[in-house]
């Protein structure tokens, strides 16, 4: 596996940001018998793998994921690349200071398929996050749905803040509003979320409005859990052995 921190100056940001790229590698494979070619990398550089855009929640940064849960493992023993970038506390929307939308889905998107063995196709695609996160992902999913194969939601808030007392203006159309929009294209949805979380109610209510205007997806409550990473760590792991068998829903 190769765990890559880099700083990339983004011009759609116009400043630099920090990312985290993981790659696996042929170690889960190899059943130890380490033999190495002289061209190993070269001949399967056109062996182009999956990939998941991993969304922090509020408060959190690109490190999150990797201080908290096991994600390098799950992607290594799922042959997925996995990229983690700092939205900061922004919701992954564009707004009149960043433009974190147009960053991921075109900036940081043609970064990674130009640069590494990285595919590029709809179907090995996917996004997903945890709270602040689980509201980019479902907002990323739904307004894009071309780009992405499945979208993962753990513990989402479900409508964004109004960040206007703060003198932000984020662009924040609803997820209805978007289900509604392109639900003829809608990728696989899986929601899951602790039985003891604040944001039940309003994750519940997403649930009745998907199930209501018959959008097929995975949602799980599960008991005796609240906001954590426990939860958090157990959910990114279902997900990832879903979605590297194709098997989401």
């Amino acid at each position: 596996m190769a765990h890559l921190e880099i700083n990339l100056f983004s011009k759609i940001l116009n400043r630099s940001t920090d990312i985290t790229l993981i790659l696996p590698s042929d170690y889960y494979k190899s059943n130890f018998q380490l033999e190495y070619s002289k061209t190993h990398y070269q001949d399967t550089a056109k062996q182009k793998m999956p990939l998941l855009i991993l969304l922090h929640g509020y408060l959190g940064d690109h490190h999150s994921w990797c201080q908290f849960t096991s994600v390098e493992r799950y992607a290594e023993e799922n042959k997925m690349a996995v990229v983690m970038i700092s939205g900061e506390n922004q919701y992954f929307l564009n707004n009149q200071y960043a433009r974190w939308y147009d960053f991921i889905e075109e900036e940081l998107k043609d970064y990674l398929y130009g640069n590494f063995p990285i595919s590029n196709k709809r179907e090995d695609n996917f996004i997903a996050g945890l709270s602040m996160g689980g509201y980019g992902a479902l907002f990323h999913g739904l307004s894009n749905p071309k780009a992405y194969s499945a979208i993962g939601a753990f513990s989402p808030a479900t409508r964004a803040p109004n960040l206007s007392k703060i003198g932000m203006i984020i662009e924040n159309p609803s997820l209805k509003s978007l289900v509604k929009k392109n639900k003829r294209d809608l990728p696989n949805i899986y929601l899951a979320i602790g039985s003891d979380d604040t944001l039940l109610p309003q994750n519940e209510n997403f649930i009745k409005f998907l199930d209501d205007n018959y959008i097929v997806s995975t949602h799980e409550i599960v008991q005796g859990y609240k906001h954590e990473w426990s939860f958090w760590d157990m959910e990114l792991n279902k997900f990832i052995k879903r979605i590297s068998k194709r098997n989401i829903l």
